[in-house]
């Protein structure tokens, strides 16, 4: 069994996977720039770590030691790369695509057949389509909805109010205004993308996925631990091309 570990800007997710890669219950807790969330792992594990990270660096360190000296092995880190698990990379520079991302479209692929975008509504806003024979086509990164609200009080004079229900139409006051305004330029640029691509398949995750799910239209899907489908993807890979090798080594 192995143990899937991805360390976010302000949360880490863990879960064990079977032998397929698939992860079982996942657990989270906010890091908050520290790394004694490592204390929370389970000392009855005995397999392999893999691990990604768009955070700081600093915050795997402590996951590596973790590793070192309770299983003697050190974790395994993901990176982006020009392609795995049979997803192939849009970016003429494959390590500048975030590992989130990456991991997400690799996830998201696995997923079922057909062409798939997959969306991440975070902190920011990410975008990313695969096509049906595992080329990813690119994606779009834009302000998550919290962020572009963020933006508008610290530019202008508007000064945040909470908004208790968000219109689907026009709203009659300002801080209405600019919570629908989020949410409307979020559900109008993927539903361009969904509409730019034959799709075969719609994926959300991220925190605020909820609030999109019932303004989109077509059939989406939550998939909030779908970066560490995407991990376990690979890291199932990586050990079955390893056993390749070393039977053909002997």
């Amino acid at each position: 069994m192995t143990l899937l570990v991805d360390i976010g800007n302000t949360r880490v997710k863990w879960a064990r996977a079977d032998a397929a890669g698939r992860p079982g219950p996942v657990q989270a807790l906010a890091h908050d720039g520290r790394g004694d969330w490592v204390d929370t792992l389970s000392t009855d594990f005995d397999g392999p770590v893999w691990f990604a990270t768009v955070a700081d660096a600093d915050l795997a360190t402590p996951l590596q030691a973790w590793s070192r000296d309770r299983l003697g092995r050190a974790a395994v880190e993901v990176v982006s790369s020009a392609s795995a698990a049979g997803v192939q990379c849009a970016y003429a520079r494959p390590e500048c695509l975030g590992v989130d991302r990456w991991l997400a479209c690799i996830g998201a692929f696995h997923r079922g057949p057909g062409s798939v975008v997959v969306v991440d509504a975070g902190t920011a806003l990410t975008v990313d389509v695969v096509d049906a024979t595992g080329c990813h086509q690119g994606g779009l990164i834009v302000p998550g909805m919290a962020t572009m609200q963020q933006a508008i009080h610290a530019h202008t004079r508007i000064r945040s109010q909470p908004v208790e229900q968000v219109p689907d139409d026009l709203a009659r006051d300002t801080d209405t205004a600019v919570a629908a305004g989020a949410l409307h330029a979020a559900v109008g640029l993927i539903e361009r993308v969904c509409r730019r691509f034959a799709l075969d398949r719609r994926i959300l995750a991220g925190g605020e996925a909820a609030r999109l799910a019932d303004r989109l239209e077509g059939d989406w899907h939550l998939a909030p631990d779908i970066v560490l489908e995407g991990l376990g993807r690979v890291a199932v890979e990586s050990a079955i091309n390893a056993s390749s090798s070393n039977g053909h080594s002997r």
